[in-house]
């Protein structure tokens, strides 16, 4: 019984994370025109090249501190390459 509820725990967060990750995405959607790239590049016009989408949503669930330490961390080194 212990091992059911535990194993309803879970789905139910799992599935809690996966809404969120929706909701990000179209929250990005929404404010940019377009989801997020699978990672940045467009030919150096892009102000955080390489950066994967799961960071451009940072902003879009409510983790505005990490996103200011990813922009914080480009700004001291843009050319980390």
């Amino acid at each position: 019984a212990v091992q059911r509820v535990r194993a309803a725990a879970a789905r139910a967060a799992c599935s809690n994370q996966l809404r969120q990750l929706g909701v990000g995405l179209h929250s990005f959607a929404s404010q940019h025109g377009a989801f997020p790239p699978g990672i940045g590049g467009e030919g150096g016009l892009d102000p955080y090249p390489f950066l994967g989408f799961h960071a451009r949503l940072l902003p879009h669930l409510e983790q505005q501190d990490r996103w200011r330490q990813i922009e914080a961390a480009y700004r001291a080194n843009s050319n980390f390459l």
